[in-house]
This record gives C-alpha cells, structure tokens and sequence, in this order.
C-alpha cells in the first residue's frame, strides 16, 4: 500500500491471525493490522509520524487507510470483517468443526475464503427469513458512529455529495407539484 506516495508493506498472515485481530474490539481490530503489523521500519515511520504535531497523518487517517487494506486483504470491508470474526472466533470449535464435516480447512486457506465460510456457517443456523435479515443486518451494517479519535464518523453513503442530495430534493419538488 502507499501511504503519502511511501510504500508500506504488510507481510502475509495466516487466516487464523487475521480471524483473531479482527475479533478484537476497534481499535484493536485495524490498529493490529496498521499501524502494528505492517514491517518494521514502516511502523516505526508510521508512529513518528503519528506523534508529531506537525505531521499532517493522524488517527483517523490511519483507521482510513486500514479499512482500505483490511478491506482489500478481506474482499469485503473492514466492519463486515470484524463481525464475522467475532462471531466464529468466540465459537471456533463449532465453526472448525463444521467446516471439517464439509472438508474445508480454515487454517490453510486465505482468509477471504474463511470469512465466506464463517457467514456460510452462521447462516446455516437461521431457520426462518427474519433470523436472516437479522443476521445480516448485524453483519453488513455501518461501521461504529465513532471513530478511535472520538470524532463522529461520517455516515453518508460512498458517492454521496450535498450537490446529489440537493438534486434529489429539486427533483422530488417538481414530481410532487
């Protein structure tokens, strides 16, 4: 990844690293990953650069910048991520074992593939559309209001701008008149 144009490397890590990282509770679920997990040099970079006044990067701009990796590492995003994780993490012998009686092994494959098992497994349990949607809900939905700064996250959805919002508005005006 770059961050200000520097590359940062992530070294690979297995599945069941990333299942137990991304169970912690935020922070601990990206600050593992970035600004701690990165190679030696980078994180040493990238805490300087978070302790200096001066310096522009702060802690949101890191959490930013972990949604992107932990997204892309994932194939899904970062929130989605944390909540499977919390889910088979704190269940893991029945989520192994499941996974076993279908002759998948969560231990040697990518994460993202452990992840789609996980959601898999979890819906397996929902016996009616309601436990489901539930489910889901609990799942895809949005990240925390706040983030590690204490800063109130911007909860717009990507693509979103005042000028689209407004749009919108004139638009419903015209129809309802």
């Amino acid at each position: 990844m770059l961050v200000d144009g520097c590359r940062v490397v992530l070294p690979e890590r297995e599945a069941l690293w990333w299942v137990k990282t991304l169970a912690a509770n935020p922070p601990g679920c990206w600050w593992t990953v970035l600004p701690m997990g990165v190679r030696d040099s980078d994180r040493r970079w990238l805490l300087e650069r978070l302790l200096d006044e001066g310096d522009p990067l702060d802690l949101d701009q890191v959490e930013g910048l972990a949604e992107q990796v932990v997204g892309a590492v994932c194939g899904v995003n970062m929130w989605a991520a944390h909540r499977i994780c919390q889910m088979v993490y704190g269940n893991w012998m029945m989520f192994d074992g499941w996974a076993a009686s279908k002759g998948f092994d969560p231990l040697g494959a990518p994460i993202g593939r452990v992840l789609s098992a996980a959601y898999t497994w979890r819906m397996s349990h929902c016996e009616k559309k309601s436990d489901v949607d539930k489910v889901d809900m609990h799942i895809w939905g949005p990240p925390p209001m706040r983030m590690a700064s204490g800063r109130v996250r911007d909860q717009t959805p990507v693509g979103w701008s005042d000028e689209a919002e407004e749009a919108a508005f004139m638009a419903a005006l015209r129809v309802s008149r």
